[in-house]
């Protein structure tokens, strides 16, 4: 798997271009296959490693960078991966957001040490994951 371009262009891509929209295109362009065997743990946690290592090697590479990434290398296995998104105030009242993906109610990648202070959205409903229902 060859995650730090992935990780490069969705970084730069979100500099130039609304979250939405990259979502939606990294969505409909997915492989979304059904898969014959579900991965195990070790291998979802390999993809989800390679996208965090590429991650701290790319200025910036968020944390949503980060999920965008993993959601559409899991949906690309056949992975039912849903991108959360979390906000609260930080310790000064200002706005803060997290981003983080979630495999069978489990956080795979983005899960810190803070999470439990954002509150989540609603999971962000997705063509890819409406059509596999």
């Amino acid at each position: 798997m060859a995650a730090f371009p992935l990780v490069l262009l969705v970084r730069i891509a979100l500099w130039l271009v609304a979250f939405q929209s990259i979502h939606k295109y990294l969505l409909d362009r997915s492989r979304r296959k059904e898969s014959t065997h579900a991965l195990t743990h070790a291998q979802i946690y390999k993809i989800c490693w390679g996208v965090s290592s590429a991650a701290r090697r790319i200025p910036k590479a968020s944390c949503l960078t980060q999920a965008l990434v993993a959601q559409y290398l899991l949906l690309n296995k056949g992975v039912d991966a849903f991108l959360r998104l979390g906000v609260s105030r930080n310790a000064k009242g200002k706005f803060d957001a997290h981003a983080w993906v979630e495999v069978d109610g489990k956080i795979v990648i983005g899960e810190n040490e803070e999470i439990s202070r954002f509150i989540p959205l609603p999971v962000l409903e997705t063509e890819v994951q409406s059509k596999a229902s």
